[in-house]
C-alpha cells in the first residue's frame, strides 16, 4: 500500500512540474511569435546613413515643435510614484511616453492598444523598449537633434527586470529634446 501511495505522489508531482514548465515554455514561445508577427508588420527601421541622406534632401524640420514635446517631466517624481503605487503609475507613465514618441515621429497619438500590449503580453515589453529606442532616435533625427541610438540599452534593461530604469532613460532623452527646443515656435 505504501509503494502505491508513493507512486501516486511521484506521478502527481511530475504532472505538476510538467504543467508549470509547460506553461512557462508556451508563454515564452507565444511571446516570441507575437513579437515576430508584430515586427514583420512594422516597416524595417532605416539605417543612420539612410536617415542622414533623406535629411540632406529634405532639410531639417521647419514647422513648429508640438507642445507635448516641450514639456519637461520630472523623472524622480515618476519613479517615486511608480514605486509607491506598486507599479500602477508606471502604466500611466508608459502611456505618456508612447504618446510623446508617436508625436515625435509624426504619428497619431492613439496608442492605448500598444500600452495594453506592453502591460499584459509577456515579453512584449522587450520588443517595445527596443522599437521605442529606434523610433526615438529616428524622431530626433526628424528634428535634427543629434543623439545616440540607445535601443539596445533599453532592451537589456527590460530583460534584466529594470523597466523603470529604461522608462527613466527614455524620459531623460525626451526631456533633453524639450530643453534643446524651448526656443523654437510652439504649435
Amino acid at each position: 500500500m505504501d509503494s502505491t501511495m508513493e507512486n501516486v505522489v511521484v506521478a502527481t508531482t511530475l504532472i505538476a512540474y510538467f504543467a508549470i514548465y509547460g506553461f512557462i515554455f508556451l508563454a515564452l514561445i507565444g511571446g516570441i511569435i507575437a513579437a515576430l508577427v508584430v515586427s514583420s508588420k512594422e516597416p524595417k527601421p532605416k539605417t543612420y546613413q539612410q536617415v542622414m541622406a533623406e535629411n540632406a534632401q529634405m532639410g531639417p524640420y521647419q514647422g513648429p515643435v508640438p507642445n507635448e514635446l516641450l514639456e519637461n517631466v520630472s523623472i524622480a517624481m515618476n519613479v517615486i510614484l511608480t514605486l509607491v503605487t506598486g507599479g500602477i503609475y508606471g502604466w500611466v507613465w508608459v502611456h505618456a511616453i508612447n504618446k510623446k514618441i508617436r508625436v515625435l515621429c509624426g504619428e497619431s497619438t492613439k496608442c492605448l492598444g500598444e500600452t495594453l500590449m506592453v502591460l499584459f503580453i509577456p515579453y512584449y515589453s522587450y520588443y517595445w523598449a527596443y522599437t521605442r529606442g529606434k523610433k526615438l532616435f529616428h524622431g530626433f533625427e526628424r528634428f535634427s537633434f543629434r543623439t545616440s541610438d540607445s535601443s539596445i540599452v533599453y532592451l537589456l534593461l527590460c530583460i534584466f527586470g529594470l523597466q523603470v530604469v529604461a522608462y527613466a532613460l527614455i524620459q531623460n532623452d525626451l526631456n533633453s529634446f524639450a530643453g534643446m527646443r524651448m526656443g523654437l515656435p510652439r504649435a
